[in-house]
């Protein structure tokens, strides 16, 4: 199984007008990883196009984090939906996916037919935990 992290997803910043963006910049590097601290960034350079050169993001936090896998084998949908129909929500007509939510870890997951699966979880733990605890189940499905 491979879980391979994908661009982190659900930032939620206040700008404000700052004179000392090295000082900003160290802050991050302290609190943040490097990916998050690229995703501040990221999203201090679109006000900063706008017109507003000296905006800084003062106060950042990651919402949610998208982490995606391949399980290497192909997956029966509806047969899936059929039996944990309490479950999954697959409707073909609007979504080629399945939709399945856990509580524990707290995730949202998208299988697709290939066996292709995306975890949208609080972090990147809890996503490639939910995609162990399903891997069973999809197992069961395989063709």
């Amino acid at each position: 199984m491979s879980c391979l992290p994908s661009r982190l997803q659900g930032g939620c910043g206040r700008f404000a007008v700052a004179a000392d963006e090295e000082k900003l910049m160290e802050t991050m590097r302290s609190s943040f990883s490097q990916d998050e601290a690229l995703l501040v960034f990221r999203h201090g350079v679109s006000p900063r196009k706008c017109g507003y050169p000296d905006a800084t993001c003062k106060s950042f936090r990651l919402m949610k984090q998208k982490v995606k896998a391949d399980l290497f084998f192909p997956v029966r949908l509806e047969a899936l939906a059929q039996k944990w129909s309490r479950h999954v929500l697959y409707v073909p007509d609007v979504c080629c996916a399945a939709s399945l939510y856990i509580k524990h870890p707290q995730c949202h997951l998208q299988v697709w037919h290939t066996g292709k699966v995306t975890a949208i979880a609080e972090n990147f733990e809890a996503g490639k935990e939910a995609i162990r605890r399903v891997y069973s189940l999809l197992r069961e499905f395989s063709l």
